[in-house]
């Protein structure tokens, strides 16, 4: 019999992990058994502060997610607070607050002593190349993961800085930025890493939640940009890219096992839209889940 891999996966998005919260909130009401059968969770950036709260705390971990908190973690950068240019010349935030309730929440727990499976991306700017690489010293996409049992005895406090640390947004943390630059939807992360470990394809399902997704374009057809043109948008671009790639490698390789829900929104909500949350949280609410109630009723078991 083919051994049962289910995954969470959880896009990055600043704010947005607060409309994760409450999609799963539901998610979870409806289907009480739901959570005790995920196999592994998986998040970039601040969808990977939830996936670790959940495989760590259960679904005590959805508490953590208040407006309250979420609003706390983008502290601004005090040292260039009344600079205009703040997020050009420097962070334009401190992720001084964040690492304190990192510390609150995990204290000096490791990936590998964390309760479930987790797999959290983040990207090195620089050092010992991996496997894939020829060049000492060449950038590269890392996983943090537990998976099947695998070592790794970084604090769970540090991968979540380095997976959060979105260019111009926070401080690069231990040569690490945000793990959105790897995959902002981690789901073909985990397929890849799952797999890899014995898991067969056959037995694996995914549960990919955004955490809120506009119809956002750029209408420029031929534009002679440079790094002024794209300064407002090349972090969007990068970060959210991705996603249709990992979304067309797991609908590609699962099929109908593979399920992606994206939270729309009439209005556009940054990263660090602190002012809006309440946007988001209602949304979420009045989100028409049907589709995913299907998809759990006739695929996930």
């Amino acid at each position: 019999m083919t051994e049962p891999c289910r995954i969470l996966a959880l896009d990055g998005g600043g704010v947005h992990v607060i409309a994760q919260a409450v999609l799963l909130t539901r998610i979870f009401a409806k289907y009480p058994d739901l959570f005790s059968q995920i196999d592994v969770f998986t998040g970039t950036s601040a969808g990977a502060l939830l996936a670790l709260s959940l495989a760590q705390k259960g679904e005590n971990g959805l508490s953590f997610f208040t407006p309250e908190t979420v609003a706390s973690m983008f502290k601004r950068n005090y040292s260039l607070k009344y600079i205009p240019s703040a997020g050009i010349v420097g962070a334009k935030y401190s992720n001084a607050a964040l690492a304190e309730l990192l510390e609150r929440e995990f204290g000096d727990l490791t990936v590998d002593q964390v309760a479930r499976q987790v797999l959290v991306p983040a990207f090195k700017l620089s050092g010992p190349p991996e496997p894939l690489q020829k060049t000492p010293g060449e950038w590269h996409g890392q996983c943090f993961t537990n998976i099947k049992g695998k070592k790794c005895d970084v604090p769970v406090k540090d991968v979540a800085l380095r997976t959060t640390a979105a260019p111009t947004y926070f401080p690069i943390y231990q040569n690490y930025i945000d793990g959105g630059v790897v995959s902002n939807n981690p789901a073909a992360l985990a397929l890849t890493e799952c797999k890899n470990k014995g898991y067969d394809l056959a037995g694996m399902r995914i549960l990919s939640l955004s955490g809120g997704t506009e119809q956002e374009h750029i209408s420029t057809e031929n534009g002679n940009w440079g790094a002024m043109e794209w300064m407002s948008s090349i972090v969007d671009v990068l970060l959210g890219g991705n996603v249709y790639v990992s979304n067309l490698m797991c609908r590609e390789l699962l099929k109908d096992n593979y399920c992606r829900f994206e939270l729309p929104l009439s209005t556009d909500v940054p990263l660090d839209g602190t002012d809006q949350l309440s946007i988001l949280i209602e949304a979420a609410e009045q989100a028409d889940l049907e589709p995913v109630y299907k998809w759990i009723d006739s695929n996930w078991n």
